[in-house]
């Protein structure tokens, strides 16, 4: 199930092409990476595992005020991103003939865990990153009990 119009996914697709650039050749990886933004842009249910982390008032062309989310908190299984980190820690980038991992890691390079990646991947513009706003993940060990406020976000890696 899908809750996204045409530009939406005009717009995943174009902001996902420099990551397949490096990851395309891993369908795994490739998928697994896609299922976290995808998820959080057209998820029908993305509510159960996203909470607002921060807003702005913003006047738009036509006068009217409108709240815009800012940052986010996005709520994921531990076991979800340590399936996503494996079926990409292998993945050599074809321009450099090295690992990928570190170019999305941003400031962690070669000391990119599975943490340290989905961090270095939610930094928005004013942190340094490529996110069009921040994105805090909420790791959610599965030993630990079930959230009563939330679902983490867990699909089959």
């Amino acid at each position: 199930m899908f809750c996204c119009d045409h530009r939406q996914i005009s717009d995943l697709a174009t902001s996902f092409g420099q990551a397949l650039s490096l990851v395309g050749r891993c369908p795994s990886c490739a998928r697994n990476m896609r299922m976290v933004f995808c998820s959080l842009t057209c998820d029908p249910h993305h509510s159960a595992f996203l909470t607002v982390n921060a807003t702005e008032q913003h006047e738009m062309e036509t006068g009217e005020n409108v709240t815009l989310i800012t940052a986010l908190n996005y709520h994921i299984s531990d076991s979800y991103v340590e399936g996503l980190y494996e079926s990409c820690s292998e993945v050599v980038n074809p321009s450099s003939n090295s690992l990928a991992l570190p170019t999305f890691c941003g400031s962690w390079g070669e000391d990119c865990n599975a943490h340290r990646l989905l961090d270095a991947m939610g930094l928005g513009a004013d942190h340094g990153g490529f996110s069009p706003f921040d994105i805090y993940f909420d790791y959610v060990a599965d030993s630990q009990p079930p959230p009563t406020e939330f679902e983490p976000f867990n699909p089959v890696a």
